[in-house]
């Protein structure tokens, strides 16, 4: 497995990931060394049905013996709508003699009942008794048939049996590989006798299903295979009684001159409990005949050997050590390394590749992790740059209006003391006893001509416009006899400093030196 180290989006979504890692825990078992026993002492037998399974279910539990027990139990799943209740509980009370319930969680599973999974949720076997789940999303792309098979074929082992009926899609093919794995059986119902294929097809084309029946004739089928010794228990007495080690060396050397495949260096409890299985499927009770009918059809040796190397795998399968991968080794893997540095990944003895994928669904997460904090980090560089940006443009605001501040207050300074000094010289230059001067009240001020005043305002440049704002029309000396007291002209210097502040700050009445003075 090769892999870019790109930072790029994964096109597998957390929400599917965060599903295969909780089936994968929910389910979560290792190979047993010794021979696994199931959690109930008679055969559980999951059956997956969708869009005509109603017919299929009523064919299959009317060809039920009714005189005769079967010593089994029956789990129905079929896809039903979550908004609506089901009445697939009283319809199949119909069909059979056996009791029949609608699943509560936790519920325990005995023989001779069958039991119905409730609508919206997903249901899994485990030690004897029936788990209710809340599916992942209550619409769209679910496998309830698959998640119930492979809970039955990790808690089952060899005793697990499923029946894929009518339906559409391939719900149940991976659950059909699960109870292979663990040397169970399949049946599927013949695709000719369907309203809808495309799930026995599609279980069908694993190449894995024992029986391909129509449904009126596996329960026949199915209570001969539970009463041979391999699913009864019995088959540790039968076998003892044959010369195993033997016969067992005899198949091998047919398997490996018609297929060319050496397996007796496998692990010999695996091999016998395969060879077991399909001795079941024939209805063989010895090994020695077992030997003589794989030496007259070479097709069973064929079948013999696909199951022989039935793949038991699934994704993130061993949650333990994935997490490990996930947490220690992809991110020293992945440090440092340049974004388009090439990396290869072996998975030896991979099956059906989901363990290759499983890592790479891992260094595909942690990529897409890497990249979104790589644009946090770009983020929070952007905004402090643009922050401190706004704090210098603040600041040097600040300054600058500070600084008008000081040559406003600097200019109305001046302009006060252009008064002063034009009141005074003004007052100084009246001859005493003239009646200007001594009839104004002492508190009004002395009196100026408007002359004077233009006098006094020359120096400071302001400009017509800012002129006649104040009130003030330039006029030449000869209309200027009209009067005016210091006190109104101080009255119109405070107006003039906030004109000057205005001016400082961006205002427009101030002229720039060189500019011509008012007229």
């Amino acid at each position: 497995m090769a892999s870019n180290n790109k930072d790029k989006p994964t096109r597998k979504t957390s929400k599917n990931r965060a599903k295969a890692k909780a089936e994968s825990e929910t389910l979560e078992s290792t190979q047993q060394e010794v021979e696994p026993e199931a959690s109930t002492g008679f055969p559980i037998v999951g059956i997956g049905a969708s869009a005509g399974g109603l017919a299929a279910f009523e064919a299959f539990f009317s060809g039920m013996p009714v005189d005769t027990d079967p010593g089994m139990a029956f789990v129905l799943v079929q896809h039903l709508d979550p908004d609506h209740k089901s009445l697939l509980t009283e319809l199949v009370r119909r069909y059979t003699r056996m009791q029949v319930f609608e699943v509560e969680d936790g519920m325990t599973v005995e023989p001779n009942c069958a039991y119905i999974i409730p609508p919206g949720r997903d249901m899994a076997f485990l030690k004897g008794t029936l788990q209710l789940l809340e599916p992942s999303s209550y619409r769209g792309h679910r496998l309830p048939i698959d998640f119930f098979f492979r809970s039955l074929a990790q808690d089952q082992h060899e005793r697990a049996i499923c029946i894929v009926l009518s339906g559409t899609g391939s719900d149940g093919t991976l659950g059909v590989r699960a109870i292979k794995g663990e040397g169970g059986m399949v049946m599927a119902q013949n695709p000719d006798s369907t309203e809808y294929d495309g799930m026995p097809r599609n279980a069908i084309a694993t190449g894995m299903v024992d029986y391909v029946l129509p449904p009126a004739v596996m329960p026949a089928q199915l209570m001969s295979y539970t009463n041979h010794s391999f699913v009864n228990g019995s088959r540790q007495a039968a076998v003892a009684e044959e010369e195993t080690d033997k016969l067992l060396k005899n198949i091998f050397t047919i398997l490996r001159s018609q297929i060319g495949h050496d397996f007796s260096q496998f692990k010999q409890s695996t091999i016998q409990r395969r060879i077991e299985r399909r001795m079941a499927v024939h209805q063989i009770d010895t090994l020695a005949e077992y030997e003589k009918y794989i030496q007259q059809n070479p097709v069973e040796t064929e079948a013999l050997f696909h199951d022989l190397l039935i793949g038991v795998t699934r994704f993130f399968r061993d949650p333990e050590a994935f997490r490990a991968i996930e947490q220690k080794v992809i991110p020293k893997l992945l440090a440092g390394r340049p974004a388009n540095t090439p990396l290869r990944i072996w998975a030896p003895g991979c099956s059906t590749g989901e363990e290759a994928y499983s890592l790479a669904i891992l260094i595909a997460e942690h990529q897409e992790q890497e990249r979104r904090r790589q644009e946090a980090e770009r983020e929070r560089i952007r905004q402090e740059e643009a922050r401190k940006a706004e704090q210098q443009e603040a600041a040097q605001a600040a300054d600058e209006q500070s600084a008008g501040t000081r040559l406003a207050v600097g200019a109305e300074t001046d302009a006060k003391a252009a008064v002063e000094q034009t009141a005074a010289a003004t007052h100084g230059d009246d001859e005493p006893g003239e009646p200007a001067a001594a009839t104004e009240p002492a508190d009004d001020g002395a009196l100026m001509t408007l002359g004077d005043i233009q006098d006094a305002i020359a120096p400071l440049s302001i400009s017509a416009a800012g002129l006649s704002e104040l009130g003030i029309e330039p006029v030449g000396r000869e209309k200027a006899a009209k009067l005016y007291r210091a006190a109104d002209f101080s009255q119109i210097c405070e107006v003039l400093a906030q004109h000057l502040l205005t001016a400082a700050t961006g205002g427009r009445h101030v002229r720039e030196p060189g500019e011509g003075q008012a007229a």
